[in-house]
């Protein structure tokens, strides 16, 4: 197929970037199908277990070690449901989740720096990022609604969770589980599989450096306040 033929041309940081960019519609649901990439991919798909790629929770790591390949894209469990259509019944969804105060701090770390040399933060909407965490907690997560904010900004719920709060994967584990969930995908696949940390957000201070005052700590749990209940998270510190 002519469309597959020509994106397996394309160099694997280039399709990274496609994914990146490529919206929860139903052409850009049916370009992926056809072209075998990001989740719906030959080895994603023959290995029955998809893999929910939530930004900031570890991913790339996963998604290495899980298929053998750079990347999925972030695409949302109700968007792979519907991609996958009847196939959705053959094939199980799993899922990391973090917690909300760390992933803050990963997430404003990586906008702030650009992204890393193989996953860039492309700033398409042209959000003025502050340049302080605590500026971010307090006045930037507070300015804007997780609509108006790119994927790696939003809540955890919204990539493994419908519109009505209720979770739509089959199983979901913490990052602090991940020896769990590699055991679990092991018997799954039946195969040993390693998971090399890659994609890492350099943090640059301390957490409670981060969390130096309540205002902070509150805009953070503010706006995360449905990965902090859903999942049962409390504050670190």
């Amino acid at each position: 197929m002519l469309v597959k033929k020509i994106w397996r041309t394309l160099p694997l940081r280039y399709r990274g970037k496609i994914l990146g960019k490529v919206k929860s519609t139903s052409l850009g649901q049916r370009a992926l199908r056809l072209a075998g990439s990001g989740v719906y991919s030959k080895e994603v798909l023959d290995s029955g277990l998809v893999f929910i790629h939530v930004p900031k929770v570890a991913g790339t790591s996963v998604v290495k070690g899980l298929y053998g390949i750079d990347g999925i894209g972030h695409f949302t469990a109700e968007e792979v449901c519907k991609g996958l259509g009847r196939r959705r019944k053959e094939i199980e969804l799993i899922a990391l989740t973090r917690c909300p105060w760390e992933r803050a701090i990963s997430i404003y770390e990586f906008v702030k720096g650009g992204g890393t040399d193989k996953v860039p933060f492309i700033n398409s909407a042209g959000f003025k990022i502050p340049n302080t965490f605590q500026e971010f907690a307090q006045n930037f997560l507070k300015e804007y609604t997780e609509d108006q904010l790119s994927d790696v900004f939003k809540t955890q719920c919204n990539f493994i969770c419908d519109s009505r709060n209720q979770l739509i994967v089959d199983k979901i584990f913490k990052l602090t589980e991940l020896d769990k969930m590699k055991v679990y995908a092991e018997q799954k696949l039946q195969e040993d599989i390693n998971i090399p940390f890659s994609n890492k957000t350099v943090r640059r201070k301390k957490m409670w450096d981060y969390y130096n005052d309540e205002k902070t700590i509150v805009g953070i749990e503010n706006f995360y306040s449905r990965d902090i209940k859903k999942f049962g998270y409390e504050r670190p510190f």
